[in-house]
């Protein structure tokens, strides 16, 4: 019947569609699915900033890191490979660029489906602890790298292998640089993205609830769990005062070390009153960056931090 062979037929285009989509995929690999790929095509350069949780995602899957940092950009930040060569410990960066309260504690379970580390380190700031910072964009990723299959034949990592192979051919790379200079940027960061995240900031009571369900998981399964506040520019605490915060922001810290042990980056030290020593007043630029990873590694031996506090939990 006539209806037969247009199903017969449709079934055999749909067939050769999503095997030439899957082989196109298999080949090109944007988030590295498979390690090493079949061709290295810059794949890291291409799509890590387009996309952090699809590509920590299929990272983490493959590596079993001892410590494993959790956060957002700051947290990002840091270069964890140079704390490898530091503490000889395996180490992986599970932070995401404008991650969320809620997306850390995400990825945090997510994580154990595959390892169990023997530290978690949660890098948490103010304005990140903010019951109005929920979203979670964890569950697209999630469901994309369900298996090899859902992965190959996905129209998006479709439209990253086109991408993957346009910017390799072409020799140009994402970058995140701001579209002003650095001093109009600077402002705005404060004027604009500081003063509407604070002005929209709600106590997370829910999320911090949450937040100590983590914490006691990993005093039952022998995990060690802290938390570091990164470094964050004194132009920002003045804003923190303009809006009349202080006390949150107080409470905020006695926070978390009342959770867990808690290195506390953001006080008010000469690096953090030097604006050469950041790229905005959220982002250290590396010699800092490098700062807070010889004291983590410091912390990590027992000894003495050269720079941070460790805070002590309220009596």
């Amino acid at each position: 019947m006539p209806w037969r062979r247009y199903n017969l037929y449709l079934a055999i285009l749909s067939f050769g569609m999503l095997s030439a989509l899957g082989g196109f995929n298999i080949l090109v690999d944007p988030f590295l699915y498979r390690r090493p790929p079949v061709f290295e095509l810059n794949q890291e350069r291409s799509n890590f900033r387009k996309n952090y949780h699809l590509w920590n995602i299929l990272a983490f899957r493959d590596k079993a890191p001892q410590v494993v940092y959790f956060g957002d950009s700051r947290t990002e930040n840091l270069d964890v490979e140079v704390l490898e060569d530091l503490t000889g410990e395996t180490q992986f960066n599970f932070a995401f660029g404008g991650g969320s309260f809620q997306e850390m504690l995400t990825a945090f379970w997510f994580g154990l489906e595959y390892h169990r580390p023997q530290r978690v380190v949660f890098g948490m700031n103010f304005d990140m602890f903010n019951e109005n910072n929920a979203r979670n964009r964890f569950a697209t990723p999630q469901k994309i790298t369900t298996n090899a299959f859902t992965y190959y034949t996905n129209l998006y990592v479709a439209r990253r292998s086109v991408a993957t192979l346009a910017n390799h051919w072409r020799n140009t790379y994402p970058t995140e640089a701001p579209p002003m200079d650095r001093e109009t940027f600077w402002q705005y960061q404060l004027d604009v993205s500081t003063e509407r995240i604070l002005m929209n900031y709600h106590y997370p009571d829910r999320l911090l609830a949450q937040l100590k369900d983590v914490a006691a998981y990993c005093g039952e399964h022998g995990i060690e769990f802290m938390f570091i506040v990164p470094p964050l520019h004194r132009d920002y605490h003045a804003k923190i005062a303009e809006l009349e915060m202080e006390a949150t922001y107080v409470r905020f810290k006695a926070e978390l070390a009342a959770i867990a042990p808690t290195i506390d980056f953001d006080y008010d030290h000469p690096l953090n009153r030097d604006a050469e020593a950041y790229k905005d007043p959220y982002h250290p630029d590396r010699p800092l960056a490098e700062q807070v990873l010889k004291a983590l590694a410091e912390y990590e031996k027992g000894e003495t931090l050269s720079f941070g506090k460790l805070l002590e939990p309220a009596s």
